[in-house]
């Protein structure tokens, strides 16, 4: 789940929304996410492609919770703990903070872990580019999840040299 919002900017909703076959399909993790637009908040389908680590991840969550014949690959892919009971909006957020708390001694949220991944975006591509992964429509929308900070500013001077 983490991960998920980390390396692919999903929203709180929309990991909660999403099946196992979003992100397994034949035989194999997907390379690509596509966000299907009844379950993103922009009702727009859009596609983020998926790190390495998020391939990993789900290789691992195939061997230990989507295998064997019980799964229907229709199922919720973060349940809780019966396979068809998917988790609350709510549950995800309070798993989230849990980790945070255990991982980093730190206060986080699912929305911090979506800034994060639009300010590392920023670092390496446009806005526009950062605008089309998070599913915004608005460009005045992305720009509330950048946060350039003083490498980043002497990375844009440097550049005019």
């Amino acid at each position: 789940m983490v991960l998920l919002m980390l390396d692919a900017g999903l929203r709180v909703g929309e990991l909660q929304k999403l099946d196992v076959y979003d992100l397994w399909q034949f035989d194999m993790p997907v390379d690509s996410l596509l966000i299907r637009a009844e379950i993103s908040k922009s009702k727009r389908d859009r596609t983020v492609p998926l790190t390495p680590r998020i391939h990993n991840s789900l290789i691992q969550m195939d061997a230990i919770c989507w295998t064997g014949e019980e799964v229907n690959f229709g199922c919720p892919a973060f349940t809780t703990g019966h396979r068809d009971n998917r988790m609350s909006i709510r549950q995800i957020q309070r798993v989230i903070k849990d980790i945070g708390s255990l991982a980093i001694k730190r206060r986080l949220t699912p929305h911090m872990l979506r800034h994060t991944f639009a300010t590392r975006l920023m670092r390496s591509t446009n806005i526009r580019i950062v605008q089309s992964l998070l599913g915004h429509t608005s460009l005045s929308s992305t720009q509330v999840y950048t946060h350039p900070d003083a490498d980043d500013l002497k990375k844009a001077i440097s550049g005019l040299v």
